[in-house]
């Protein structure tokens, strides 16, 4: 099947940001956080939980942070029922998030075994309960 680029938008419904204990002090503040979110779209409808690195850039107070991280999303794409994992990396900026998912295609189930892709989704103000739009491209199995 051909790749298909969906709009995508899901909800925050939470975020927990901590703190990575280590032994030595660092000289950059090393954070670690889990989420929930709803995705409700004609294409994609579903909830997926994932979790962050966060490493704040030195000098910038909080302001700046590069992250890497997982999103599992469990639902319907397109039509198809299943699961499949992103991988996520972007950049926080002045309260902007930018963000590239990749589609892993070996951890994915159900209907959407095999489903590979990539997608984007920025957002300004980041709060709780904003809707964030994004993008998906996707090829199905």
């Amino acid at each position: 099947m051909a790749p298909q680029t969906i709009k995508v938008a899901f909800n925050g419904l939470t975020w927990e940001e901590n703190p990575i204990k280590v032994s030595q002090t660092l000289p950059v503040k090393h954070t670690i956080a889990t989420m929930e979110r709803k995705f409700d779209t004609k294409d994609m409808n579903g909830f997926a939980i994932g979790s962050y690195v966060m490493t704040y850039h030195p000098g910038t107070e909080d302001k700046k942070c590069s992250f890497v991280g997982m999103q599992v999303f469990d639902g319907t794409l397109l039509g198809k029922k299943g699961s499949f994992t992103c991988n996520a990396s972007g950049i926080y900026e002045c309260g902007t998030v930018d963000t590239k998912w990749t589609i892993d295609p070996d951890a994915s189930t159900g209907e959407l075994k095999g489903l590979t892709g990539t997608g984007w989704y920025k957002v300004s103000g980041h709060n709780p309960g904003q809707e964030v739009p994004g993008e998906l491209t996707v090829e199905m199995p």
